[in-house]
This record gives C-alpha cells, structure tokens and sequence, in this order.
C-alpha cells in the first residue's frame, strides 16, 4: 500500500507535510496533475493531485469550494508547488486551514521537485505492489467466478469479495435499495445513500467515494450497457489496498454479468403482460378486453390504472421494479412512463406506489370497466402532471373532486362537440362574442350582478339585457342550477379541448377561462322580428358520459312568436367559418 508518509519519507523527493497528517495513511490509487479550477471531472478517487495554483483564487470561498469539491470527487491527497517563479512562494494558511478542516493531507513540493518525479515514485511502488500480489490476485479471480456460477449469482459474489479482502460490500439497486450486502446490514449507510442518489442521473460514468469512520467507502456504477445498481465496498478502519481495489472491480464485471442476465430474463417473462397492459391502454371491446385480463390471470370487473414517471434509469429497469412492487398488476410501457393496470378493489394501493417509489411522480386514474381502460389512463396522465408539480408522490384523481378530472375522461372532440352544440346559439348571433364574455363572466362572479359587470366592463343593465339575450337563444333559464350548470360545463370542456393539440371548429376569442379581455363599453341591441322562435339545444351533460353518438345532435323546436319583448332574430344553423 502506496500513503501519502510514504512518499514524504523519500529524502530525494523532499516534500513537506503541512496539513491532514491524520489522513496521511490512507492509500494512492494513482498521482495526477491538473490546473483547472474544478478538477473533478478528470478525476476517478484516491490519486494524490498535484497542481501549482494557477487557478486558485486568493479567496476563502474559492479555496474552500475548490477542497470540498475535490473531496467529494474521493482525492487521498493534494500537492501544491511552491517556489519564487510559481504562483505561490509559500503555502497559502487558508488552503492549509482548509485542507485541515476537510481532512485532506497537504504536501508541498519544491520548486526542485518536478511533478514528474513524484508521479513516478508512486506508480513504481504500485506496480510492486501489483506484482507481489499477482498470486493472490489469480486466486482471488478464481474464487469470485465459482461463486459466479452458482445460482444465486449476485449474494454469492458479494459474499466471496467481502471474505477474501475483509471488506464491507453492499450491492444496491438504482434507487439506493440494499439488494445484498456482506456482512449483514439493515441498509446502506446516508452517505451511500445521498451518493448514489446523486450518481444515479450520470448511469455508467463516474465513481464516488465517502468517509466511513477512519476509512471510506467507494462507490461503483454495475452495467453493461444501462445502469443496473451500484456495488459499494470499503472499511471503516483503514483505505482500501491496490489488492483490494482489483479484486472490487472484477466483481463489478461479474455482477454486470449476472444483472444483465437477470434483467433479460425478467423482461421476456413479463413481455406478455406488458402487451396486456398496453393493449387494454389503448382501449378494447367489453368482450377482447375482459377475455385478456382473464387470459393474464386478472379476474376484476372494474379496474385502475395508474402512471408513473420514473426518476432515472432504463425504462425496461421501472418496469420491472414496478412488476416486483405490485405482482398482481398489469405493467407495461407508456411512452418514457410505466403503466399499471391493477384491480379496482386492491387494498393499500397508494400507499404500496408511494412506499416502494417514493420519489416517482404516480397519477391514479378512477375505477373503470376493463374495456374503458383509455379513459382512466387520461385521468392517470392528468395526475402524474400534478404530481410532478407537486414534487413528487402518489395523486389518486379520484380525491380531487373537480369536474375537470371528470371531463379528461371524455375525448377531445366529444367535449368539442358539446361545446358546440351548447355555444353555438349564442356565437353564431350577432354580437355572440360578447354575449359569451358576459355570460362567461357572470357565471365566474357565481350570478352576483355587480361583480359580473364589472368583470365584463360594462353597465349591469346592459349585463342583464345581454343575459336575457342567452337565455332567448339558448332556450335556457339562467335562474335554474342545472342549466346553468351545463352552460358553465360547455366552457370547461371547451378550454379542455383546446388544450388537446387538435384543430377547433368554433374556438372564439373571449372562450378561456385564463385570457383577460378587454373592457368592453358596446351595447348590442336586438332588433325584434315576428314569426316562429327557433331553440337550438345541445344534447344534456349525461349524454356527454353516456352516448358520444349524441353530441354532434340538436334538438330543435318551433314555438309561436314571443311578445316583443322577448323578441330573437332567427338563427343561423350551418357551421360557422373559421375566421
């Protein structure tokens, strides 16, 4: 084992231990030279870095990032140069404080001493070291295959590794998940955790060490060609030998091995239950559908589907943890999602997604029928949405008790045609765009006069005059809650259906909800006329959920000729062009 007292025990390379003596044991796995300000991208943990200073800051802030950010890339050590014709003629105290404080031992080199030479004494003393542990090492290799091959591939591995070096070994999952470790923990320890919380974005690239007592833990990516855990080894005593570093890393190759084997194994045994899953998504008859929960071994006549937004990692991997999760759900692939389709009645659901993936945004859509299976998806988008903005965290829909969650169940062009069929009366008239705004803003304001007209910029006369004017056209009584409700209804599922990223048929300015209008001073004034009085009036909300054949219909009625009063000018039934 190569130290850091090593190297300053060498008359010829006359270096000088300034700060970290109690660190000053731990083992070099390599020596590097590097000037950059942040130098951890070239860095793999345990090499002693040498630089000049050229990009060290005379500050105490820049000097203490710059050593913390080379101890959490995992340095045993730093050399600074010191001489007349260098950026420093003597050591700077905040980076001796600094280097104190961390635990980082500090070693000043002489302007005689090129960095070469150190480089050089450090390697040749690992390639002894490598030499004279060829033996063992071939041992060593020989030992962790046969454990390789038994059937508990993984468990067998960690166990051999950890009794021929000595060393604590952990094999995680990609969420920090202890898999197996040896000798036995209940997890692994925060630091591991937070580490590989933070390597698991960047999946193959990179290596993280963390102090462990008087020792340290290093931390490495398992996978051949994604990200499949991470095996963390180390002691709490002393730093990890040369020895033990190899025989580490060819475990890694095994457990590459025996993860990538696991992974494929497991995918083509749950493939026919993702092709359930994402052929009941997108929607089946009554019949198909409920012949292939059957044939997959789902007896349920309601069902939920959820959707869940993995953090990290492979999809194929979220699936798979997800099936482990759950085994009695359907899971499969939505896009970069996982898609669960589990029965409705299953207990503890949401609290089984939000144990077992925590930092996953999960949508729960509403109990449905095996063949409606699409419209719970929509549901379930709608709530991963949520949950996402939400940080994170199971969002069952079925709490939220808004009507808007209601009507994502309903295809775009359903709600478009109920809007339609609601609307159409009034904006196909003359002045319709402003009678949508007034009855817009008058439902919003909850039927209040005053606060209506104002929104709508206009006197509450002309605000009640304009109202009269929807009720003619509409055939609707603004006095009665369920036409009023059905009015407000035909907005939402309006701006609903805008936000669909399909073409509108009637979308007018003054329609959303979210836009603020102008204050409006024109006073529209109908002119009477004689003759029949024609209603249009779009089919009820239930039609809506019940019968989409229904929507694009109008039931139309001739009455006798209203008093003056009431007088509307006839309307107008073709589609409205596209202004």
């Amino acid at each position: 084992m190569v130290c850091v007292l090593d190297l300053v025990e060498l008359d010829e390379l006359a270096l000088e231990l300034v700060a970290g003596a109690d660190a000053a044991g731990r083992p070099l796995a390599g020596a590097s030279v590097n000037e950059h300000a942040d130098p951890t991208p070239w860095l793999r943990g345990g090499e002693l870095l040498m630089c000049d200073g050229l990009e060290l800051h005379r500050s105490k802030r820049h000097i203490d990032a710059y050593v913390d950010r080379i101890v959490a890339a995992g340095v045993a050590g730093l050399a600074i140069g010191i001489g007349e014709n260098l950026p420093f003629a003597r050591v700077p105290r905040l980076l001796a404080n600094a280097c104190e404080v961390a635990g980082l031992p500090l070693v000043k080199v002489p302007s005689t001493t090129p960095f070469a030479q150190v480089s050089e004494a450090v390697f040749s003393r690992l390639t002894q070291e490598r030499f004279g542990e060829a033996p063992m090492m071939v041992e060593t290799q020989r030992a962790l295959t046969r454990a390789a091959a038994k059937p508990a591939s993984s468990p067998s591995v960690v166990a051999t590794l950890a009794r021929l070096t000595g060393l604590l070994v952990m094999l995680c999952d990609t969420e920090a998940g202890l898999v197996t470790a040896s000798p036995d923990v209940a997890a692994a320890p925060p630091a591991v955790v937070a580490a590989i919380r933070e390597m698991a974005p960047r999946g193959l690239h990179g290596t993280a060490m963390v102090p462990c007592g008087d020792g340290y833990i290093r931390i490495e990516p398992v996978g051949a060609t994604s990200l499949r855990g991470f095996l963390a080894y180390g002691t709490e005593h002393e730093g990890i030998s040369e020895f033990q570093g190899s025989a580490a890393r060819f475990a890694v190759w095994l457990l590459c091995i025996d993860l990538e084997r696991q992974h494929v194994v497991r995918t083509l045994q749950r493939r026919p239950r993702e092709e359930a899953a994402e052929r009941l998504a997108r929607g089946l008859t009554p019949a198909a559908a409920e012949q292939l929960l059957r044939s997959r071994g789902m007896h349920a006549d309601r069902v939920k589907v959820a959707l869940a937004q993995p953090s990290a990692g492979d999809i194929a991997d979220a699936v798979n943890r997800v099936a482990d999760l759950i085994p009695e759900a359907l899971v499969g692939r939505d896009r970069s999602a996982v898609l669960i389709i589990i029965p409705a009645d299953l207990p503890d659901l949401a609290a089984r997604l939000a144990a077992g993936i925590p930092a996953w945004p999960v949508g729960l859509g509403g109990p449905v029928q095996p063949h409606q299976c699409p419209i719970s998806l929509r549901q379930a988008q709608r709530g991963a949405q949520l949950a996402q903005q939400r940080g994170g965290g199971v969002l069952d829909v079925m709490t939220l008790a808004s009507a808007r969650i209601l009507l994502e169940g309903v295809p775009a062009d359903m709600l478009r045609s109920y809007a339609d069929a609601t609307l159409r009366p009034v904006e196909s008239a003359d002045g319709g765009e402003l009678l949508l705004r007034t009855l817009r803003a008058w439902l919003a304001a909850c039927g209040a006069a005053d606060s209506a007209a104002a929104a709508a910029g206009v006197h509450r006369h002309t605000l009640r005059h304009r109202l009269q004017r929807v009720e003619q056209l509409t055939g609707r009584h603004l006095d009665n809650a369920h036409d009023r409700g059905e009015l407000w209804l035909a907005f939402e599922a309006r701006d609903l259906a805008a936000t669909s990223g399909l073409p509108s048929l009637h979308l007018t300015a003054g329609t959303s909800s979210r836009r603020s209008y102008p204050r409006a001073r024109t006073k529209y004034t109908a002119p009477a006329t004689t003759g029949p009085r024609i209603h249009v009036r779009s089919a009820p909300l239930s039609a809506l959920l019940t019968d989409p054949c229904s929507m694009g219909e109008s039931i139309v009625s001739t009455q006798t000729a209203a008093p003056a009063s009431m007088a509307t000018r006839p309307l107008t039934l073709s589609p409205r062009q596209p202004q």
